[in-house]
C-alpha cells in the first residue's frame, strides 16, 4: 500500500509524545493514492523512509 503525502493536524495544541494517542484529520495531497481506504484500517506513518506511528480511520470524508 503506498500513499502519498497528507496535511496532518492534530485534535489540539499540545505535543505528541512517543506512546500517545490523539485524533487527528489527514488531508491528501493527493486523492487518487487513498481511495483504497476504508473505515477501521490501520496506516504506517513515514518520517521519509522512517516509520515514525500509525494512524486508525475513524472516519472518511470525501469532498467532491
Amino acid at each position: 500500500m503506498a500513499l502519498d503525502d497528507g496535511f496532518v493536524t492534530l485534535d489540539d495544541a499540545g505535543p505528541l509524545v512517543p506512546g500517545q494517542k490523539k485524533e487527528a484529520v489527514i488531508e491528501p495531497l493527493l486523492s487518487e493514492p487513498w481511495q483504497h481506504l476504508t473505515q477501521g484500517m490501520e496506516i504506517p506513518m513515514h518520517a521519509g523512509a522512517r516509520v515514525i506511528g500509525s494512524a486508525r480511520i475513524l472516519e472518511i470524508v470525501r469532498v467532491v
